[in-house]
């Protein structure tokens, strides 16, 4: 008796997506088909504010994205550094993107405080593509000081020597120059 085996992967990012195991025996035909779970963890998680740099008594809306994963069930929640849940959370989707995967926003709003200096808003991302323990944290520092959330400050150790020269893109900052300077510590800068 000659046996073989003709596998066989219909590849698509349907939820009933199917593995089909076809043997054939003597010209009989006994398939085997076994339903799969594709998952595609997303590709971008990021908290974005408005206004870029938070104001005392003034509105700040935070909004979580989440691009890009499949399948389509998400879960998005809102704390606090201090445990405190955030309530009157806006969801927008999950909506489905040109490329059969999904997308979803998260949105809140806050009137800033003095006492919310320093504070984090968490937004908690559950998705069955992430590895236990099944979510992701997105974290937002508040810093009503001036800088922009992107840009984080890193320790610098100048000393007197050469010209540096850094170049920022940005709407903040477009050039800067530290005249008779030589770095030893890399600048780190984090969008």
């Amino acid at each position: 008796l000659f046996w073989f085996a003709l596998v066989r992967l219909l590849l698509s990012l349907d939820p009933f997506c199917l593995f089909q195991i076809c043997v054939h025996k003597f010209f009989v035909l006994d398939p085997l088909t076994t339903p799969l779970s594709p998952s595609v963890e997303p590709s971008f998680l990021r908290i974005t504010s408005i206004p870029q740099v938070p104001k005392v008594e003034r509105l700040l809306v935070l909004c979580c994205r989440v691009e890009n994963f499949y399948p389509q069930d998400i879960s998005l929640e809102w704390s606090r550094n201090d445990g405190e849940q955030v309530h009157n959370v806006t969801h927008f989707g999950p909506f489905s993107n040109h490329n059969s995967l999904y997308s979803v926003w998260s949105k809140i709003q806050l009137v800033m405080a003095q006492e919310d200096e320093s504070a984090v808003y968490i937004c908690r991302v559950y998705h069955s593509s992430f590895a236990a323990p099944g979510f992701k944290d997105v974290s937002y520092y508040i810093n009503t000081q001036g800088l922009p959330q992107w840009l984080v400050k890193t320790h610098l150790t100048l000393t007197l020597q050469n010209n540096v020269n850094v170049m920022l893109t940005n709407k903040y900052f477009s050039f800067i120059q530290f005249r008779t300077m030589k770095i030893v510590r890399k600048l780190a800068w984090k969008r």
